[in-house]
């Protein structure tokens, strides 16, 4: 038995290729480097069960679709209180943005201490938020606690 197979068009394959070529970008660093600090608008009519995984993946990705993900800090272990807590961020940042972004927000030098978490994680500076927003998201949220001495989970 021989199968034969359509021959592929020339159209199709070069767009099949610009598909896979296709990846987002990181935007380029001619602005100051820090996230959005737009206020976050209230999330309408939101279903999410508890109970079912699946839904709270697909919510997340759907978070992602926009290009930018909620991040919420939380404060641990003596550190200042921000007074917003809520930011919207580019999830292509990576998350050496994200500790910049604090630091100058609670006004810290290079020589004080922060210490970043997110779900007892501790994440490196070149992970891109938009893939810790899908591995740690929570309600649609990445909640980051940040201190000024070590703490474990």
């Amino acid at each position: 038995i021989t199968t034969t197979f359509p021959p592929l068009i020339e159209s199709q394959t070069t767009k099949q290729m610009e598909d896979t070529q296709t990846t987002p970008q990181v935007p380029d660093d001619q602005d100051t480097g820090i996230p959005s600090t737009q206020p976050i608008d209230e999330p309408q009519d939101e279903v999410l069960l508890p109970d079912n995984p699946r839904a709270a993946t697909l919510h997340a990705l759907e978070s992602i679709k926009g290009g930018k993900v909620v991040v919420m800090f939380r404060k641990i272990s003596g550190a200042p209180e921000l007074k917003k807590k809520k930011f919207n961020v580019s999830a292509q940042y990576q998350f050496q943005r994200i500790i910049l972004f604090l630091r100058k927000q609670l006004n810290f030098t290079g020589d004080q201490a922060l210490y970043l978490l997110i779900n007892n994680f501790v994440p490196t500076p070149d992970q891109i938020v938009g893939d810790l927003f899908k591995c740690f998201h929570n309600n649609g949220m990445l909640v980051i606690d940040y201190g000024t001495a070590p703490v474990s989970g």
